[in-house]
């Protein structure tokens, strides 16, 4: 769960095309019960994802976003943990 730092469910997961800058691809994929998600990308590619839960009220209550990564079939599982967003001031 998100105050445990152990996997959460029904999260958004964005990718990203290469190291920086607003190369979204496509809609979000949503995290299983397990926290676990997939995605489909060329191999040799340089990606990053990003991570956000959506509280309530439908604002991101906390993010995260991926270092790059190349794209390969030995790529090792990504473990990203959320951080809380800092509500805005009033």
């Amino acid at each position: 769960s998100l105050r445990d730092g152990g996997p959460a469910a029904r999260i958004r997961v964005y990718s990203w095309l290469g190291e920086k800058g607003y190369n979204l691809l496509g809609e979000p994929v949503i995290t299983n019960p397990d926290g676990r998600f997939s995605l489909l990308v060329s191999a040799g590619y340089l990606y990053r994802v990003s991570v956000e839960h959506l509280a309530a009220n439908g604002n991101v209550s906390a993010r995260v976003e991926s270092q790059p990564f190349k794209a390969s079939s030995d790529l090792a599982p990504l473990v990203l943990r959320l951080v809380p967003v800092k509500p805005p001031d009033r």
